[in-house]
């Protein structure tokens, strides 16, 4: 058997160009916002929103606050204390990144990233519960009967508050784009607030996003629109011209036979005295005359052969009173 020797070299590592120490990756998912046990220091939209929920009063399970120039919310009274620790822990943290909180239109919260806006609401789920009418009033002995109208009544409900809080964005952004957050049987809100942070910067690109290909739909459709009116108009126009071709041929026909008439009357006349061929000539220079009138190639022959038409400028041809058909619409 023949040998093999094997030889072994160790590597240097310090003869081996310097590498470049890894980029460390930046990324809002590290910024994660811890909702403190109590509230210090709070936002002033915070502030005034605690002044008014605190004294609001309770509508269908909701504190009644949809008219106030306060923080948007749909939120029972005992979820006051755990909502302010959200909202002045989730305003603070998307402060510090540059976006900007006030009370806009209607009342609505409104966050600005940037160029971009959208409004959002912190809610509350509840639960509608159904109350039986209540039992109809027993008849005491002797008393007359009386309708029971209790049945005909509008049914009442009762509003159970569940305490599962929810964040929701209203935006016009690109299908796909999270605009909800709620709490879940794994993870409440306060978890998911630099997941929520991190949301509003997508939301804000997604809203850009979305504009650009509005935009880009809109000017599709109004270059669409130009070209099918410059198609119409164009068809409009030879419609027009075929209109007066026809309109023409048909005058001239009509002094074409004017001109036989007007000849055969003459020749008719031909052997009658002398009185009466005058009287048919001067007919014959009147008959002629019209004639040449009615005849456009005689009246007016520039206007026979010229192929420039007006289309008015409201015609967009979606509604247009043609009459009869023309030879090249049968």
């Amino acid at each position: 058997m023949e040998t093999v020797q094997i030889s072994f070299k160790v590597l240097d590592r310090t003869l081996l160009p310097p590498q470049k120490p890894a980029a460390v990756k930046t990324s809002l998912q590290s910024f994660l916002p811890v909702v403190p046990q109590t509230l210090n220091d709070p936002h002033l939209l915070v502030v005034k929103w605690l002044k008014h929920a605190q004294s609001a009063k309770t509508h269908e399970g909701h504190l009644a606050l949809e008219k106030m120039p306060v923080l948007d919310t749909r939120i029972s009274l005992a979820q006051v204390d755990r909502s302010a620790l959200i909202l002045d822990t989730l305003i603070k943290a998307s402060e510090a990144l540059g976006h900007r909180w006030t009370i806009g239109v209607h009342d609505k919260t409104t966050v600005q990233i940037g160029a971009e806006k959208f409004t959002l609401q912190l809610t509350e789920r509840l639960t509608k519960l159904a109350l039986p009418p209540p039992p109809p009033t027993p008849r005491k002995p002797g008393t007359p009967w009386t309708p029971n109208f209790s049945s005909l009544r509008a049914p009442s409900f009762e509003w159970i508050p569940t305490g599962q809080l929810s964040l929701q964005v209203e935006a016009d952004t690109l299908h796909g784009t999270r605009k909800n957050w709620a709490d879940t049987k794994a993870k409440r809100l306060e978890k998911r607030l630099g997941s929520i942070v991190e949301g509003f910067a997508l939301i804000a690109e997604s809203i850009t996003a979305a504009r650009i290909r509005r935009e880009e739909q809109q000017n599709a459709r109004r270059i669409e629109e130009e070209v099918r009116l410059q198609r119409v108009r164009h068809d409009e126009s030879q419609r027009r011209l075929r209109r007066d071709l026809v309109s023409n041929m048909e005058y001239w026909q009509r002094s074409l036979q004017l001109r036989a008439f007007i000849e055969a009357t003459c020749k008719a006349n031909a052997g009658s005295p002398a009185h009466v061929q005058q009287q048919t000539a001067l007919w014959a220079a009147w008959a002629t005359a019209q004639a040449d009138k009615l005849d456009p190639i005689q009246a007016n022959i520039g206007s026979v052969v010229n192929l420039t038409t007006k289309v008015e400028d409201w015609f967009t041809g979606h509604s247009t009173i043609r009459g009869v058909n023309d030879w090249w619409d049968e």
